[in-house]
């Protein structure tokens, strides 16, 4: 398939959600998840979103060059707007690529991540300091944004440790 223009891109993710969720609806296929498993979606432009927001089930919103709060501040009524009735069933997602107060990997910078600039928790995938301070960073944000869930880079799994263990049953 040609690699397309963005919009020929979330038209060509478009497609592909609805010919699944066919699949699944019409006994192609018979998944353990009933009726069909989730369906994440990750983005950051306006239109990929709003797709998102209409077709998926889990949305992991990455703000863009402005990956911090603010930035996912923005892109939320977006995702309102276009998921309208179901936005409370959605799930919101972030990934975390670093996490404590150990350098930020200079990788990161393919990710829009400046490894300089990440350790105020401004960044939404890097998440600074100790356990404590993590774990009511990302508390917060699920309180003030929905976030459902977070999902950790490989490289940060090792650091994830105390935080997954702080934050079991809360």
């Amino acid at each position: 398939m040609p690699f397309g223009s963005p919009g020929e891109r979330v038209a060509q993710v478009g497609e592909a959600i609805r010919t699944v969720r066919k699949l699944f609806a019409d006994g192609t296929f018979t998944p353990v998840q009933r009726p069909a498993p989730p369906i994440l979606v990750a983005g950051a432009g306006t239109r990929l979103l709003r797709l998102a927001a209409e077709e998926a089930d889990i949305v992991a919103v990455h703000a863009g060059r402005d990956n911090t709060e603010d930035g996912l501040r923005a892109r939320l009524p977006v995702l309102r707007e276009a998921a309208g009735s179901r936005f409370d069933e959605l799930e919101l997602s972030v990934n975390v690529f670093a996490i404590g107060d150990g350098p930020i990997p200079e990788r990161l910078r393919q990710f829009g991540i400046d490894p300089a600039a990440g350790r105020d928790n401004s960044h939404l995938s890097v998440l600074s300091g100790d356990t404590a301070t993590v774990v009511d960073l990302l508390h917060r944000r699920r309180d003030e944004f929905g976030l459902s869930y977070v999902t950790i880079n490989a490289g940060a799994l090792d650091a994830a440790a105390p935080v997954v263990e702080a934050l079991a049953g809360t």
